[in-house]
C-alpha cells in the first residue's frame, strides 16, 4: 500500500469516526485516537504538521515540541506560519508569555505578522 492511500485511509477512518462521535459520546475518543496512530506512524506528518494537529484537537502542550523542533530543524517553505501556530499554541496551552515572545518574532507581508499582532491582544 502506498503512502497516499495509507494517508487516506487515515483520514477517512477520523472523519467517519469523528460522524459517529457526534452520534454516540462513547466513542468520543475514536477520532482522536485514529489521527494519533497515523501520526505516530508518520503517515500523517510530523514536526510542524503534526503538532498543528494535536493543538487542533485541543492537546496544545503536545503540539508545541513537535512545531519547536521543525522550526529549529529549518527548511520550512513558510517558517513565519509555524513561528504563528507555535505562538497559538502556547497561548491556547496557558503560557501567554511565551506566546507573546513567539508572535513578536512573525513576519510576512501576507497576513500573518498581522494575524500574530492580533493574537497578542487575546487576553
Amino acid at each position: 500500500m502506498d503512502i497516499i492511500t495509507q494517508a487516506t485511509r487515515y483520514v477517512c477512518q477520523a472523519h467517519h469516526a469523528g460522524r459517529r462521535c457526534s452520534l454516540q459520546e462513547s466513542q468520543a475518543g475514536e477520532t482522536q485516537k485514529v489521527l494519533e496512530d497515523g501520526f505516530a506512524s508518520g503517515i500523517l506528518g510530523k514536526g510542524p504538521e503534526a503538532g498543528l494537529a494535536y493543538s487542533g484537537l485541543g492537546q496544545h502542550d503536545k503540539g508545541v515540541a513537535p512545531i519547536q523542533q521543525g522550526i529549529a530543524r529549518g527548511g520550512l517553505r513558510r517558517k513565519d506560519d509555524a513561528k504563528l501556530h507555535l505562538g497559538i499554541a502556547l497561548h491556547r496551552a496557558g503560557h501567554k508569555q511565551r506566546a507573546a515572545q513567539v508572535l513578536r518574532t512573525v513576519g510576512g507581508t501576507d497576513g500573518t505578522a498581522d494575524l500574530a499582532r492580533l493574537w497578542m491582544k487575546v487576553p
